[in-house]
């Protein structure tokens, strides 16, 4: 047998015995669950989703370790957390916003100072500080949902175990 079918054959007989060990030291996704504590707090608005549940979503207003209560246009609604399959917050595309209106603000400033003549050109400052203030603005009015949680088949069951409002 030539020395490169004996390393493979080693790396097989090697990699099948790790990998059983890692196996068993996996926790079983039935019983395993995770923290949702860090995205929730109360007065967030969220969209919660679910099986069972379609899409639900409105204001926290109370949590416990096994059910989020929520305030929307349906009125307070008890949800246990077992039935979340899915989980947004509510956000903006502020500093997303500045990014973009300071680059923009960037570029035609520098455009101007290009093109312009002047030795100093106080045009690219005020082009920048402009289009920051301007996609600040516009990011603010922009609402998105960012998807904090996503349970897979037989995924962990979310729970909020570190933050508690009592």
């Amino acid at each position: 047998m030539s020395l490169g079918r004996c390393t493979a054959l080693l790396c097989l007989i090697l990699g099948g015995a790790v990998g059983s060990a890692v196996a068993q030291d996996l926790p079983n996704p039935q019983t395993s669950t995770i923290d949702l504590s860090p995205y929730l707090r109360p007065g967030h608005r969220v969209r919660i989703s679910g099986e069972a549940l379609r899409r639900v979503g409105g204001a926290v207003v109370h949590l416990r370790p096994d059910t989020i209560l929520l305030s929307g246009v349906m009125g307070q609604q008890t949800i246990p957390l077992s039935r979340v399959d899915t989980l947004w917050t509510r956000g903006t595309w502020t500093w997303q916003g500045m990014l973009l209106g300071g680059s923009a603000g960037a570029i035609t400033g520098g455009a101007i100072c290009v093109f312009g003549v002047k030795e100093r050109c106080p045009q690219l400052a005020l082009g920048i500080l402009a289009g920051t203030a301007v996609g600040f603005v516009i990011g603010k009015m922009r609402v998105i949902y960012n998807r904090q949680y996503a349970r897979r088949d037989g995924g962990p069951v979310p729970t909020l175990g570190r933050w508690i409002d009592q």
